[in-house]
């Protein structure tokens, strides 16, 4: 399976220690991620595609054709990279305000929602992205426009138009792109267009506006909903004591990685189907496959497809027996209403534990900012005595000197009341520390937590 490079590479690149010492800081929530680190992260996978990429053309084309396949993956990379750039170019001044750090780290609802913004705007975005990033150039009046828009008519599938995707004649695939009729696209490349006969031209605008048809992107988006929500739920629920569920996002990370690929590839059937379809038959689909693929290639199943040689097999199969497609969508049906009824449970489990968790959330993201009151007040209502104890010396604190104590005030006021004997106000305090210092004592901090683990178990030892 093509799948097999690319998690090996991931393998290799994970063992040689490049993840551990791109790592410099942990990402404490999504508003944290992707820093400068993560984004270093990726080189050896662009490095990877690149040299791909050039193995393939090697042999075949001259340096200077090389070159531009290079460019080219370079271009294609600038899709996912620049979003994401300017993403981080729009959050890195956010993240500078300690305040608003705290309620995106601890308040899971905040974050759940910044997430969803994000990935709601990433995605309106990306069709765009694409054009721009690509240099797509409409396909104006003519023979292949008038057979997308006779093809979009009978399917009832709604989108910008068709366009054009240079990349002399490196490149030959088509996709459809976008979820929605305001953003959606159908993109050829150069050297699919190259010679496209009348019912092959069928076959290809069939098969990816049958994937608009059939709401394939809405099935992949429920599926990841469902498996990546409970996910997070489990992790939650973990996290308030249940401890056997911190098994649950890696089992679930591994069923999305098991499952997208399955119903993909029976995605891609299906889309074969319609194909088939609005060109009269399974022939223009098998010659235009033939086309996508190497003699080498074509029995070669792949993560998201099954082979060519399958896929011809498959279509043909159903032209002769009608029970082959009724199966077929027989299938994606019930995937479609599990993912939907998955997705739709993961979310409510979601917001019931953001909700919850919404008091204890709310009372630490209180206490990093310094609002002692009402941190005490929210820990109460959590039922968290410890934490409510905590918060109490903080508002003593405040009320006393008119002001919020910094990290280092409140580690003096720690040391001063260790060496008095007051080990409980010491540990208060220090906690207030680590909360005002976002997770971290210093130097000075860690030895009064030392010495004040010291002071706890020689106070344990029977006299």
């Amino acid at each position: 399976m093509t799948v097999w490079p690319a998690a090996s590479q991931g393998l290799a690149v994970s063992l040689s220690g490049w993840l551990s010492a791109c790592a410099t800081e942990p990402d404490r929530s999504v508003f944290d991620w992707p820093g400068p680190s993560a984004l270093a992260a990726f080189l050896p996978f662009v490095l990877g595609l690149l040299a791909t990429g050039d193995a393939v053309t090697r042999g075949v084309y001259p340096v200077r054709e090389r070159v531009h396949g290079a460019l080219l993956h370079l271009r294609t990379l600038t899709i996912v990279f620049v979003p994401l750039a300017a993403y981080v170019l729009l959050v890195t001044p956010m993240r500078r305000s300690a305040d608003l750090r705290a309620v995106f780290e601890e308040v899971r609802s905040v974050e759940r929602l910044w997430l969803v913004a994000v990935v709601l705007v990433l995605g309106a975005s990306l069709p765009f992205a694409v054009r721009i990033g690509l240099g797509l150039q409409r396909i104006g009046a003519g023979p292949l426009r008038t057979l997308h828009d006779l093809v979009a008519r009978r399917l009832g599938v709604r989108s910008l138009g068709l366009f054009l995707w240079r990349t002399r004649g490196h490149e030959i695939n088509a996709a459809v792109v976008g979820f929605a009729p305001w953003h959606r696209f159908v993109v050829v490349t150069d050297g699919m267009a190259t010679g496209l006969e009348a019912h092959g031209a069928l076959a290809l605008l069939g098969h990816e506006m049958g994937h608009a048809a059939r709401r394939h992107a809405g099935t992949f988006a429920a599926f990841s909903v469902a498996l990546l929500g409970a996910a997070q739920a489990g992790a939650d629920l973990a996290e308030r004591g249940r401890e056997w569920l911190f098994a649950l996002p890696v089992l679930a990370i591994a069923a999305w990685l098991v499952g997208f690929g399955w119903i993909s590839r029976r995605a891609e059937l299906e889309a074969d189907l319609v194909a088939a379809e609005v060109a009269g038959g399974p022939e223009p689909l098998a010659r235009l496959l033939g086309r996508t693929c190497g003699v080498d290639s074509f029995h070669r199943d792949g993560w998201r497809h099954f082979s060519p040689a399958f896929r011809v097999l498959f279509a043909r199969s159903a032209e002769r027996h009608l029970e082959v497609s009724l199966r077929l969508a027989r299938t994606l049906r019930r995937v479609r209403v599990l993912s939907l009824v998955g997705a739709a449970i993961a979310v409510a489990a979601l917001v019931l534990t953001a909700w919850f968790a919404s008091d204890g959330d709310w009372a630490r993201a209180h206490l990093r900012r310094g609002e002692y009151g009402l941190a005490h007040e929210r820990a109460l209502a959590a039922g968290d005595g410890e934490l409510a104890s905590v918060a109490a010396v903080g508002e003593e604190l405040a009320a006393a000197s008119g002001e919020v104590p910094s990290r280092d005030a409140l580690l003096a006021l720690a040391e001063r009341s260790l060496a008095t004997g007051d080990g409980d106000r010491a540990e208060a305090l220090v906690e207030l520390a680590w909360w005002r210092g976002e997770g971290r004592l210093g130097p000075e901090g860690e030895g009064i937590a030392e010495r004040l683990e010291e002071h706890g178990s020689a106070g344990d030892e029977p006299q």
